[in-house]
């Protein structure tokens, strides 16, 4: 845990990154950055002076649409986005209590269960990344039923339907050691909160730093926003290797020929899994009758 204990309501706001661009992925890194919701509050404005500052005012941090000069961000060059950066690291260590970054390779698991059915690895490696996640989150902030930890996270339609799915499925296995009170929810966003960019900026910058550091041999030096945000102390970026995704591998292995091997485990995880299909739909339409309501009364 760092500091001590925060006893205001907790939100946690989540960004995947991949490394396709087009291409099959390469890394699925999962982002989580963690504060009280005053602090939250407060970081909404000071995160809004920061892209003001930094010449951004009005635009969305977008990473990729950044560094590739790309959208909101057509035209800009290395020399437009370091003075950005240097004002917006210091608004994420100032308010955010913890962001970790882990990222899975997928070779690395493709090499480790070449049996397993999915065809393409990194939907499998969804959930067990964003176990891993979790698990540290606990350790770090230590939530309870009492201080919850509320999820948020882009409302992006390709993704968030199958995140949501997972979330619920991963919390209801876990529901014996708590996990169901420590993460009672989690919640599609639109891209605009602060808190959002800044997860945003966390999963790209160790999507990055994996694919380029960890899963090749590195050509040049890290770059220099991931050195800044691992100096706040607030910001940890990880990427699992190949020793430990074998390890990994062997867990899931033996706990698919136990599950097979046992009826009642196996109805008892399927079952599962279908209340959390179910509550995500049931959330997703809810979403839908709002939007819809929201429209009609405008």
């Amino acid at each position: 845990m760092l500091g001590s204990r925060i006893v205001e309501p907790l939100e946690a706001y989540l960004d995947a990154s991949t490394t396709d661009h087009g291409k099959p992925t390469q890394v699925l890194t999962l982002a989580v950055v963690v504060a009280s919701a005053r602090r939250w509050r407060e970081f909404e404005i000071a995160w809004a002076a920061a892209m003001k500052r930094g010449g951004a005012e009005g635009k969305i941090l977008h990473m990729t649409d950044l560094m590739a000069g790309r959208k909101a961000f057509e035209g800009w060059t290395n020399e437009m986005r370091e003075p950005l950066f240097r004002e917006l690291v210091p608004v994420v260590e100032e308010h955010v209590v913890v962001g970790l970054c882990g990222s899975f390779p997928v070779r690395y698991f493709a090499e480790a269960l070449p049996e397993f059915p999915e065809r393409d690895p990194s939907r499998a490696l969804f959930e067990l990344a964003l176990q891993g996640l979790l698990q540290v989150l606990i350790a770090r902030v230590r939530p309870s039923k009492d201080q919850p930890i509320t999820c948020f996270m882009e409302n992006d339609r390709a993704t968030d339907a199958r995140a949501t799915r997972q979330f619920y499925h991963l919390t209801a296995q876990l529901s014996s050691e708590g996990w169901e009170d420590f993460f009672p929810s989690i919640t599609p966003l639109p891209k605009g909160l602060g808190s959002l960019q800044a997860a945003d900026m966390v999963a790209y910058e160790g999507s990055r730093y994996a694919s380029e550091h960890k899963v090749r041999t590195p050509t040049r030096p890290p770059r220099r926003l991931v050195e800044e945000l691992q100096r706040t102390g607030k910001i940890f970026f990880s990427t699992i290797g190949r020793e430990p995704m074998r390890e990994l591998a062997a867990k899931i292995r033996g706990g698919l020929a136990t599950s097979l091997a046992n009826p009642e485990l196996k109805a008892s995880m399927d079952e599962t899994f279908a209340a959390a299909q179910k509550r995500m739909q049931s959330e997703f339409s809810e979403r839908s009758r709002r939007a819809r309501e929201a429209a009609t009364n405008k």
